[in-house]
């Protein structure tokens, strides 16, 4: 579990072992898992993706590394992603669940307190507190 603020960069690495005569790997990458699919992370303007291949001394193991990372984290980035892996054969390997939490940038303290002691007196004004807790809301939702 990775909890993160908008904005923020994320790097997310994963390693695929796998043995070259038993499987051709034709893929490996991050996807974002959502309904049974896992749809594989390739915008430019908003990921990173880095691949390489380490040969293993036997000549037969291969492991490729595959790093990706977020530009600019958005509060659409929250989620869960995994590392898929697919072989010419058919065969499929996935890593483990990662879940992002993505929290909105919250502005000055000082602000939200000018802000909201306005509403007081705006509230005070009207005679009615439902207004105050409206705007309040209305704020929240707003920065955060």
């Amino acid at each position: 579990v990775f909890n993160r603020t908008q904005g923020d960069k994320l790097q997310l690495h994963c390693n695929v072992t796998y043995k070259v005569m038993e499987c051709r790997l034709q893929s490996a990458f991050w996807c974002k898992y959502s309904s049974d699919n896992c749809a594989e992370l390739t915008d430019i303007n908003r990921y990173v993706t880095q691949v390489s291949e380490l040969n293993k001394s036997t000549g037969n193991i291969l492991t490729r590394l595959i790093h990706f990372e977020f530009k600019n984290l958005t509060l659409d980035d929250a989620g869960e992603y995994k590392c898929n892996a697919n072989c010419d054969s058919g065969e499929t390997g996935m890593g483990h669940f990662i879940r992002l939490f993505i929290r909105g940038k919250q502005l000055h303290s000082t602000f939200v307190h000018l802000a909201s002691y306005e509403c007081r007196d705006e509230a005070l004004k009207q005679k009615s507190p439902v207004t105050c807790c409206s705007v309040i809301i209305l704020l929240h939702t707003l920065l955060f």
